[in-house]
């Protein structure tokens, strides 16, 4: 027999140590995708903001005792972007939420955040970092969650991640998921748009007895209204028995929460502090949850005897348990500070039977003594779904595997001799070799699991080997939020995929942008170059010209004074001329004189002609007009007109020979045009020919002077013949002749046709 029962042990132990490799993979949840994989949360934030924070953190364990913890200011900036990335996957969330969390641990070095983002990351939008500072293992948080879900409550879950401040490391935390309005709408999806019947018992004292409603607060910031939950509290004093409580509460989860409690060995709940938990009324059926969260002091940490100095007897009247001594255990004598030994329950909590452990509270009472088997019955499903060590220590094992290069990470001095992310300088110093977290996950998390199991079946009878037996076929079920959740899971899938792809298509826009920025940059960055190349070769070409030019110009000027000197030669050559043909003109012979009239002087138009010749009046009287003198004064008269056109030619072809200085440039100047198209630091730029043109301001001065109309000025327009108006603008009058637009002369005064 005794062969035949280790046997079936044996084969009970294999079946369970496969099956606790996948001690969550049937309750569909949804931080599932992050099981043993680490998530890096990449968090910016301005440095001045960093330094504040660093600021606000400095907390001591005095300033956090005697009620202390509440008062405390905490950081917070609503600007933060953080890039997560976990499972070969990563994702960017913008406008983030990043602000101190905790309270008590608000002493240690390392600290614990909370962060909202605008959208789901891990299908919540509301997530907490712990370091769980105090906690060597790194596990009790994780495996309370993990419990938790597999045996059927509602609860929040827990990973794993790896915090980095502005690409600083800052150690390694739990990421849990935050019991919010916005986890009720999630989770349990009411109709209601608002929650207003979630209630976090923060503080402490909250026991459902007569006014400890008010150690709690509503947790919907917009709604503080407490009415519901003191009716509730009211309803539960009121009630004579479980029937009357079934129909207020779930009674089946509230007795589920209170072994767990019992059996992890917590006194930060319910049965003990009264807090770190939340009431939430269902929407459904009315009825009211206990929901619980923050599980760092657990499994035998931070535990004392002085937590029941001042309990009394027990309330079922037991007498307790009678072992006074340690038996050995990992945690020394008294399991930490001592105490009173009231009723003989001797100096070893992890043997405590239930009565033992809780504070005498009325409702147990009602729902466990008053309903032992009742009560019985959820301890052994407690024990079946989710606490025994066959499928808790696989799972245990996995988790130290896949933990063991993190510790070591998180437990490793950086360059400053300081260990990553101990920000509070004044805070309690807490480190965790890989020796240490190795060493506390086998004496004292495994050790309180397998100890507690056995006081457990002893206390109420049960076989170790049938629980066993039924652990190893038992599959686990989810808690029923009664939300359709399959038909939510599908529509949070798709909504989740859709994301995925924009996120994926945004980060494809955003490469191939910055791609095109780099080429684009790099272009420029040859523009220039090449604009500076060819800068400094038209600099060079137009100095080169510039003293060619004026190499040209003194040659042009000595040219000059030589066509002068000349010209002045010519002068007084003619001069002489002229006088020499003065006095030729004086010994013609008057014809008119003969007649009694003398000769024109000046003039050479005839008024009359008759046989004698041609006759011209000058100052009222008749004057004979000399032929042979007036045709030579015409002939003069038309050299110089040919001498003044010639000069006036020559002044034009100076004028064009003004150096043109966009040629250096490589453009032409412009004939006709002097409109400005556009400016820059070589002059005014025009277009001819559809081609852009230097202008020439000098040459454009003179034209404006001697244009008649502004249409001359730009070479596009002709000046109307007349002075009909049509148009006015800042450039002056416009009218229309042969169907063509035509500018206004100078001359006109906007008078209409003359």
């Amino acid at each position: 027999m005794k062969i035949l029962f280790l046997l079936r042990f044996f084969l009970t132990y294999l079946l369970i140590v496969f099956a606790g490799y996948n001690f969550l993979k049937v309750l569909d949840i949804s931080f599932d995708e992050a099981e043993n994989k680490i998530v890096d949360l990449y968090v910016s934030i301005p440095k001045e903001e960093v330094n504040n924070l660093i600021k606000i953190t400095q907390i001591s364990l005095n300033q956090v005792q005697n009620g202390g913890a509440k008062n405390l200011a905490d950081f917070k900036y609503v600007n933060t972007t953080i890039l997560a990335k976990w499972n070969g996957k990563e994702k960017k969330y913008e406008n983030c939420s990043f602000k101190t969390g905790g309270q008590y641990a608000r002493s240690n070095d390392k600290v614990s955040f909370n962060i909202k983002l605008e959208k789901k990351f891990l299908g919540r939008k509301n997530i907490r970092l712990r370091p769980d500072a105090t906690d060597k293992s790194h596990l009790r948080s994780k495996i309370c969650c993990d419990i938790a879900n597999r045996m059927g409550v509602p609860s929040i879950q827990a990973v794993y991640a790896r915090l980095y401040m502005n690409n600083e490391y800052w150690g390694l935390y739990t990421l849990m998921d935050a019991l919010k309005p916005s986890w009720i709408k999630q989770t349990f999806n009411p109709t209601e748009k608002e929650v207003t019947t979630l209630y976090q018992c923060k503080n402490g004292g909250m026991n459902l007895k007569s006014g400890s409603a008010s150690k709690c607060f509503n947790a919907n910031d917009e709604y503080q209204h407490m009415t519901q939950l003191n009716n509730f509290v009211k309803g539960v004093n009121e009630a004579k028995n479980i029937n009357d409580l079934s129909k207020i509460m779930d009674v089946n989860v509230f007795l589920k929460y209170v072994v767990f409690e019992w059996l992890i060995g917590s006194f930060d709940h319910f049965l003990i502090y009264g807090h770190n938990f939340y009431f939430y009324k269902r929407e459904t059926d009315g009825k009211w949850l206990l929901i619980e969260h923050d599980f760092d002091n657990t499994f035998g940490s931070g535990i004392s005897l002085n937590l029941w100095a001042n309990k009394g007897p027990n309330q079922d009247g037991s007498s307790g348990n009678s072992n006074n001594n340690n038996n050995n255990n990992p945690w020394g004598w008294g399991w930490g500070f001592g105490g009173n030994n009231n009723n003989n329950r001797g100096s070893e909590p992890i043997k405590y039977s239930f009565a033992d452990w809780e504070m005498n509270i009325p409702i147990l009472k009602t729902l466990v003594y008053n309903n032992k088997d009742n009560f019985k019955k959820i301890v052994r499903e407690v024990l079946v779904s989710a606490f025994n060590p066959t499928i808790l220590d696989p799972h245990i094992n996995e988790l130290k595997k896949f933990l063991t290069p993190y510790v070591k990470e998180d437990s490793t001095k950086g360059k400053d001799g300081s260990l990553p992310g101990r920000i509070n300088k004044k805070g309690q110093k807490h480190s965790s070799s890989v020796s240490e977290f190795e060493n506390n996950i086998e004496t004292s998390l495994k050790y309180w699991i397998k100890t507690k199991f056995e006081v457990a079946c002893n206390q109420y009878g049960f076989s170790k080997t049938e629980i066993l037996n039924e652990a190893s076929s038992y599959v686990a079920k989810p808690f029923d939020y009664g939300n359709n959740s399959k038909q939510k899971q599908k529509e949070e899938e798709a909504k989740k995929k859709q994301e995925e792809e924009e996120d994926k298509k945004k980060q494809e826009e955003e490469e191939a942008k910055k791609k095109q920025e780099e080429e684009e940059t790099k272009k420029k960055q040859e523009e220039e170059e090449a604009k500076k190349k060819q800068e400094e070769e038209a600099k060079k070409k137009q100095e080169e010209e510039a003293k060619k030019k004026q190499e040209e110009e003194a040659k042009k000027k000595q040219e000059e004074e030589e066509a002068k000197k000349k010209q002045e030669e010519q002068k007084e050559k003619e001069k002489e001329t002229t006088k020499a043909e003065e006095e030729n003109d004086d010994n013609i012979d008057c014809w008119s004189e003969i007649l009694g009239y003398s000769c024109c002087k000046e003039t050479c138009k005839t008024k009359y002609n008759d046989k004698h010749g041609n006759w011209g009046v000058e100052n009222k009287q008749w004057c004979g007009i000399i032929d042979e003198k007036c045709k030579k004064s015409l002939d003069e008269n038309k050299e110089k007109e040919k001498e003044k056109e010639k000069e006036t030619s020559k002044t034009e072809e100076e004028n064009d020979d003004i150096d043109c200085w966009s040629e250096i440039l490589g453009y032409s100047c412009c004939k006709k045009t002097c409109k400005t198209k556009y400016s820059d630091k070589h002059g005014n730029w025009g277009v001819e020919n559809k081609q852009w043109c230097g202008i020439i301001d000098e040459k454009c001065k003179k034209i404006l002077e001697e244009a008649k109309c502004y249409g001359e000025t730009t070479g596009e327009y002709s000046c109307c013949e007349k002075c009909k108006v049509r148009y006015s603008d800042k450039h002056g009058d416009w009218g229309i002749e042969n169907k063509e637009w035509c500018s206004i002369k100078y001359t006109c005064k906007n008078e209409g046709e003359l």
